[in-house]
């Protein structure tokens, strides 16, 4: 079992008293609980270590190299597929791929079709990249439009000197993505719970007591990768080329009871004014999330 899958079991087993389920028992959803009869959807992401935040994946498209040599996406009738597709093209991914890599050819099909062992097939993938070189990450650091190499190398960019367009639109892109599929929140482990668009059940139902950040990431970035793709054991090992988002440096999560219209009607052991966070690993915000739920 992978650690994202059983940080959502864990959560799941945690919220058991509201009634929980998680993308195992087939809710669609990485963790659905209730808060009185509202059903709370959240999308879960895993994180080993605060840094390693920057790596998590928040949605891939696969692309591919045509007989024609150009590049595009493989073709998907999912519709978040689309509109993730749909989305990379409008601010250029395809443009600046097939600008990095016209007058380079993809050899991975091929060689993996010789490639009669897991470290053959590992060599393989090492000569694509060598062969079509590694290109840096691209999007948006602090909010402006730049080229990301590594950690050390990032080039601010514009509309003048690179051949992008809409590149803000990377902005809300998560947002969109996770909020379309019927989630309202997101949770990541090491930083909290954050709303995904202006819907925020728990506010609605706190009567505005608490608020839920909104997830606002000030870096936002396409990834372009070869990631392996299969199982080994099962002879199904291969690798597809993918364009995916990431994003991080999220807002605090702290939040504080405010007092609302009403409030003084509202049974709360909870002083006006006290603090937390909004994170569903964090002991004092279930035991809002608790007593909220008994109010109801």
């Amino acid at each position: 079992m992978n650690k994202g899958y059983q940080y959502e079991v864990d959560l799941s087993q945690k919220y058991s008293a509201f009634n929980s389920s998680h993308s195992g028992q087939g809710n669609g959803m990485d963790l659905n609980f209730t808060l009185g009869n509202r059903p709370i959807n959240v999308e879960v992401k895993y994180t080993n270590t605060p840094s390693s935040a920057k790596n998590i994946n928040y949605g891939q498209s696969a692309f591919r190299q045509l007989p024609n040599g150009k590049w595009d996406f493989t073709p998907s009738n999912d519709a978040g597929a689309i509109e993730r597709r749909d989305l990379l093209r409008s601010i250029g991914i395809l443009d600046y791929i097939n600008e990095k890599w016209s007058q380079k050819t993809s050899i991975i099909k091929e060689e993996l079709k010789k490639a009669n062992s897991r470290k053959q097939r590992e060599d393989a993938a090492k000569k694509e990249r060598r062969m079509l070189g590694q290109l840096p990450r691209i999007g948006l650091i602090e909010n402006k439009a730049a080229l990301k190499y590594n950690a050390k190398k990032i080039d601010m960019i514009s509309e003048e000197d690179f051949a992008l367009s809409n590149l803000y639109q990377l902005k809300n892109a998560v947002q969109s993505y996770y909020s379309k599929k019927g989630a309202d929140y997101v949770q990541i482990r090491n930083f909290g719970l954050y709303r995904l668009s202006g819907r925020d059940p728990i506010a609605e139902l706190s009567g505005g007591q608490v608020q839920i950040p909104l997830f606002d990431a000030a870096n936002v970035l396409v990834r372009i990768r070869l990631k392996a793709t299969g199982a080994e054991k099962l002879g199904t090992r291969g690798y597809t080329w993918f364009a995916a988002l990431e994003a991080y440096g999220f807002p605090s999560t702290q939040i504080r009871v405010l007092e609302t219209r009403g409030s003084e009607n509202r049974r709360t052991p909870y002083k006006f004014g006290r603090f937390f966070k909004s994170d569903l690993d964090d002991v004092e915000f279930k035991k809002y999330l608790t007593f909220l739920n008994q109010s109801l």
